[in-house]
């Protein structure tokens, strides 16, 4: 994603997609700059239209860490819903982190 004068404000994918079961792994991030700015739920919005079109996507999973309260907000907002924490931990910056996980479905 580009801003006005064509810096970057993030990135977004669907990656690992699964043609046949139509699922397809989510992936975002939004510079530090342009946070908070309805960035990440405005580009979602519109990768979600258009990756169901173009590529027949039904389902899509994503993950954030637990402390990412703004993601999981994009997520929610956007049509995800919670499915899980993660059992395994990572450290990160020397802390622990877990990951919670999310699924959205296509409306029929």
């Amino acid at each position: 994603m580009k801003g006005e004068q064509d810096s970057i404000l993030g990135r977004i994918n669907v990656v690992d997609i699964n043609i046949l079961e139509k699922t397809g792994e989510l992936g975002y991030r939004v510079g530090e700059k342009h946070g908070g700015k309805g960035v990440a739920n405005f580009v979602l919005k519109l990768l979600l239209k258009n990756v169901c079109e173009e590529k027949k996507i039904t389902r899509i999973y994503a993950k954030t860490a637990f402390i990412n309260i703004a993601s999981q907000k994009v997520l929610t907002k956007n049509g995800f819903q919670y499915i899980g924490t993660s059992k395994e931990k990572v450290a990160m910056s020397k802390k622990e982190l877990s990951f919670l996980h999310y699924k959205w479905t296509k409306n029929p």
